[in-house]
């Protein structure tokens, strides 16, 4: 329904802007998304949705319902195919950069900036289903080039997931 910038990792998961640690401008933690599906994802986890559970589908496949999971983690958002890879890539890259830096918060699919094993296997899972694509790297390239001066290494060396 409108443009808006999502952070992927939400917002409420490392505490807010004054608890982020900058990562509420870092440009890999931002991606463009509909402002009404936003809106519906709020702060649940990334992950598959359980089969006979679905409560929404977006327009470009992306889902909600029941942590496939874990179902005791309550509902997940499952991003559409073509956009897993590039979201599990983020998460990893965010774990990782704020490492020991988010103090705040524990929720179903994380504990401050480590992910839950299962949503961390469904990360891996989706890394692994939707390889590293020109789209990907020529952003990784345009965050390093013009904007942050760093990059993604999961973008980079996707083998380093493992």
């Amino acid at each position: 329904s409108c443009y808006n910038r999502e952070h992927s990792w939400p917002k409420s998961w490392f505490g807010g802007f004054s608890a982020g640690d900058d990562a509420q401008t870092d440009l890999f933690e931002l991606w463009p998304s509909d402002g009404y599906v936003n809106g519906l994802r709020g702060d649940l986890p990334f992950g598959y949705v359980k089969a006979g559970t679905v409560t929404y589908t977006s327009t470009n496949g992306c889902k909600i319902g029941t942590c496939a999971s874990n179902e005791s983690a309550g509902r997940c958002f499952e991003v559409a195919d073509y956009l897993k890879g590039d979201l599990a890539r983020t998460y990893f890259y965010l774990s990782t950069a704020y490492m020991n830096d988010w103090t705040c918060c524990t929720g179903p699919g994380y504990d401050k900036w480590d992910m839950a094993l299962w949503m961390e296997n469904d990360m891996r899972s989706w890394h692994a289903g939707d390889a590293v694509d020109n789209t990907e790297r020529a952003r990784n390239d345009e965050i390093y080039s013009n904007w942050q001066h760093n990059r993604n290494p999961f973008i980079d060396h996707p083998e380093w997931v493992n």
